[in-house]
């Protein structure tokens, strides 16, 4: 992510986090009033439905970012996210889809991923998806890490392996440790 789409992001955030405080103090889901009285949280960003495009220099889209919830405390430095999709694009095609129902927003741009999650190739005739149960997403870099099992499946097979790095820009995945794979030519 370079320095303008790092700065429209804080400004739109910036913008939105004010709106949805005027918001908030007037009227908030019952959800979070019943959790903020019983562990003395103050809510300082929520939003529902979210959807952010962000395009690349040459204004082609290169990532779509969808959440069903977003939810921020003043004590917390990071943003909470329920129900969340993240597609990347490579020349405005889409190509990878990430999916998880909950992780972190972090203030250095990363992404924390939890339970479930489950990543697939678009537009490819190999049909890889990729699973664990957490995953590291840093915006800026392009780089998707875990430490955790990985299975990454096929058209030719399984792969099972303890930890991943996956760079987005140059679509290389380097695993970790403990690989297991299974290749059978012509699997269908």
């Amino acid at each position: 992510m370079n320095a303008k789409s790092l700065l429209l992001l804080f400004t739109l955030l910036a913008g939105l986090t004010s709106f949805l405080l005027m918001i908030t103090s007037l009227e908030r889901p019952e959800s979070d009033t019943t959790e903020q009285a019983s562990s003395d949280k103050i809510l300082e960003l929520f939003a529902e439905n979210i959807k952010t495009l962000r395009f690349g220099p040459s204004g082609q889209i290169d990532q779509i970012f969808t959440a069903g919830q977003i939810t921020q405390y003043q004590s917390e430095a990071y943003i909470a996210v329920s129900n969340l999709q993240l597609e990347s694009f490579r020349n405005a095609i889409p190509n990878w889809k990430i999916k998880s129902n909950t992780g972190q927003y972090l203030p250095e741009g990363i992404i924390v991923l939890h339970r479930d999650i489950n990543a697939e190739q678009l537009e490819s005739d190999q049909n890889i998806r990729i699973s664990t149960d957490q995953l590291s997403i840093n915006e800026i870099t392009g780089i998707v890490s875990t430490d955790q099992p990985v299975i990454m499946t096929s058209k030719s097979g399984t792969l099972n392996a303890l930890g991943m790095t996956f760079d987005l820009n140059e679509e290389v995945i380097q695993f970790e440790a403990d690989i297991i794979a299974t290749y059978e030519p012509g699997y269908e």
